[in-house]
């Protein structure tokens, strides 16, 4: 077996204002977890509502899940909290820290690199129904402003509830603030996203140049790839490790799960379909 490095886990923030929906998308993380283990931080249990019945071990401020995933109340220590979920066994595909909505995550971010983890990208949730309100309001503008500015995505929440002229106007603001168009509102309770491609022939050095330019947001990607010669090779990309292992077993599609605010399919696929041609 070929292994690039020592294992990474990756780390995001899920950030936005009081109300934005930030606890709906870590519920919608969790529950929709397409088979990885996540490590959750956050502030408060009682507001994540979970399926008591998906937990299945209380034991202090950790719950664990059945499908893998755990929760814990961070207190006042988050660094702590951060080094024993890097440190798991078996390790976590990812941890997520949700913020509080009065914070600023861009000053959490130093937190995302600790040993043991890397930092994946913070993902700034706005309420289609709020932001022009908050924009403009003298106590909390400034907050609001920066948290969009300072996000590697945002996700524009509540365009269900919200007439045509909000989600218009929460557009117009956070493209004002970051020149780019948000994610609308899809995406927030559907946080994964699932790629599988059909890659050719390919070398170790193909395979191993290609997972040195990971797009941000991938967090798993596994398959039989087929060799140049004969076989395959069985690909294992997780927590920012590649392991390549020599098989018999007939190629398959790569699957590869990223999050889909901070990546995209037609990223994903391209990344995969340029990087192996080389």
């Amino acid at each position: 077996m070929i292994r690039t490095e020592a294992r990474s886990t990756p780390a995001m923030i899920v950030g936005g204002y009081l109300g934005a929906g930030k606890t709906t998308y870590v519920n919608a993380l969790l529950a929709n977890n397409d088979g990885l283990r996540i490590a959750v931080m956050v502030n408060d249990f009682g507001a994540l509502a979970l399926d008591a019945e998906l937990i299945v071990n209380a034991n202090g401020s950790t719950w664990e899940l059945a499908n893998g995933c755990a929760c814990c109340e961070v207190g006042d220590d988050l660094a702590a909290a951060l080094q024993q979920a890097a440190a798991s066994d078996p390790p976590f595909d990812l941890v997520v820290i949700e913020s509080s909505g009065v914070s600023l995550p861009d000053r959490m971010r130093a937190m995302c690199s600790l040993p043991g983890l890397h930092d994946e990208g913070t993902v700034v949730l706005v309420d289609a129904t709020d932001i022009a309100r908050l924009s403009a309001d003298k106590y909390v503008s400034s907050i609001v402003m920066r948290q969009v500015q300072r996000a590697d995505a945002v996700i524009v929440t509540k365009t269900d509830i919200a007439s045509v002229e909000q989600v218009s106007r929460a557009n117009d603001i956070v493209n004002s603030l970051r020149g780019e168009k948000p994610i609308t509102g899809e995406n927030h309770l559907d946080p994964h996203a699932v790629v599988e491609v059909d890659l050719p022939p390919s070398s170790v050095d193909a395979l191993k140049d290609a997972f040195t330019a990971v797009p941000r947001g991938v967090v798993r990607a596994k398959g039989f790839v087929p060799r140049t010669d004969v076989g395959s090779w069985l690909i294992h990309f997780a927590g920012g490790r590649l392991d390549i292992t020599p098989s018999d077993h007939p190629a398959t599609v790569l699957t590869v799960i990223f999050i889909a605010a901070l990546s995209s399919h037609n990223e994903v696929s391209t990344w995969l379909a340029s990087s192996t041609k080389k």
